[in-house]
């Protein structure tokens, strides 16, 4: 049965490359499909976006955690404009499972400030705040998907100190999305983000950035990110930071997340992770992507991680301005068995 699924895997893979390479020529065709597609729903006042990703999942020991699967992984839609007197909106939703509310924003923006209040991303860590369309990799990395929550309800201001440095501060309920706050308290955002200018295929991204909230210590307490850990029913401190740099062909990017949890009184917990990735473009369209993913927490009597390493490869593939594909290859180097070897598979249309 591994045979099988190696056999399987392997062949859907090279049927893919040799399917890319074979129609390369005619994708060069749909860029005028584009520039119809932007002229029908980009508009000033009103735009109209959709993100699509289809993924397939194959662990080659079929008992391993995890399932072989495919998945339909992302079905968005998104409104978005600008209105009088500076202001704007952004309303985006999510029909994978059922219809989900991901975005719903009243902005207002200045020369040097913005304020937008709604249901948006708290405001920090460099890579979760790269939208769904444009991550180096299939899945974020295991910290920023644990610690950070994927939406919340609250306030979230801008501050453009210079043109290379600008500050982010946000309150919001804490509650990852839920309609009310359930504990009466508030959950606090701050990021910081210098970005000079380097010129032409040159880009320095530097940030830092802190989430405070305390909670009652009573109740079932709260959800954050993914639900990887146990909800927090005390203190929650979130610190870290993060660098990337682009320059002609290269990158390199990493961050670091910290987080304090307490989970019931008396027992905290310290979780510890973070990435360092690096990626190549090959070719005009094709760029190799090799990522070290690290987690860890302390209190590993209540709660364990079951692998603290991991190691990526990746190659994502541009084929249009609209569709694109990522082949991801996973291993723990700590159990390098070839049975617990994970491929991922990705394609998508974004615009």
């Amino acid at each position: 049965m591994r045979k099988l699924s190696i056999l399987v895997g392997l062949l859907c893979f090279i049927s893919t490359l040799s399917f890319v390479q074979t129609t390369h020529a005619q994708s060069k065709d749909s860029d005028s499909l584009y520039d119809q597609l932007r002229a029908l729903f980009e508009d000033d006042v009103i735009s109209f976006g959709s993100l699509l990703q289809s993924q397939a999942e194959v662990h080659w020991d079929p008992e391993s955690p995890g399932e072989n699967t495919f998945r339909f992984a992302t079905a968005r839609f998104k409104l978005y404009g600008n209105l009088d007197d500076h202001f704007s909106y952004v309303l985006q939703t999510d029909f994978t499972n059922s219809l989900a509310l991901l975005d719903a924003n009243i902005i207002y923006t200045t020369d040097h400030f913005a304020l937008t209040a709604g249901a948006q991303k708290p405001g920090i860590s460099a890579e979760f705040l790269t939208p769904a369309s444009s991550t180096d990799l299939v899945n974020r990395s295991r910290v920023v998907t644990s610690l950070v929550n994927r939406r919340d309800i609250g306030l979230l201001s801008r501050l453009s100190v210079s043109p290379s440095f600008y500050v982010l501060g946000g309150i919001f309920n804490g509650t990852n999305q839920n309609l009310e706050n359930n504990n009466n308290t508030f959950y606090y955002t701050g990021r910081l983000v210098f970005n000079p200018d380097l010129g032409d295929d040159n880009e320095l991204n530097i940030g830092v950035n802190v989430g405070l909230s305390s909670e009652s210590g009573t109740g079932t307490g709260t959800i954050i990110g993914n639900g990887f850990f146990p909800a927090v029913t005390g203190e929650r401190t979130i610190y870290g930071g993060d660098i990337r740099v682009e320059s002609g062909r290269l990158l390199l990017s990493s961050e670091l997340l910290i987080g304090a949890l307490e989970y019931a009184p008396g027992i905290k917990d310290e979780v510890t992770g973070y990435h360092i990735t690096g990626g190549y473009w090959v070719s005009e369209k094709a760029q190799i992507v090799l990522r070290f993913d690290h987690l860890e927490n302390d209190e590993n009597d209540f709660f364990t991680v079951p692998a603290e390493d991991l190691l990526l490869a990746g190659l994502n593939w541009n084929w249009t301005n609209t569709t694109s594909f990522q082949f991801n290859y996973q291993i723990n180097p700590d159990d390098p068995a070839f049975s617990d070897h994970l491929w991922l598979a990705q394609v998508q249309v974004a615009f």
